[in-house]
């Protein structure tokens, strides 16, 4: 079961970071934020963060199953 939620949440908390633009430098950031809508950047904000959440949850889970 580690594995599974070790594998989880290193998957959820990527794309958080993919989503929230964490790999981008300040001209693209800036780029991006100029041309995107502000709906899009909302959804794009709330998809990052939901799957945050739950890759830092799974984390959780799976160092609670380690330790346990």
């Amino acid at each position: 079961m580690i594995p599974f939620f070790f594998c989880i949440g290193a998957i959820g908390v990527f794309v958080s970071a993919f989503t929230l633009g964490a790999f981008t430098d300040g001209m693209q950031h800036r780029a991006n934020n100029y041309t995107e809508t502000k709906e899009d950047r909302q959804s794009r904000t709330k998809i990052g963060i939901y799957s945050g959440l739950l890759g830092f949850l799974a984390l959780g889970i799976a160092a609670l199953i380690y330790y346990v």
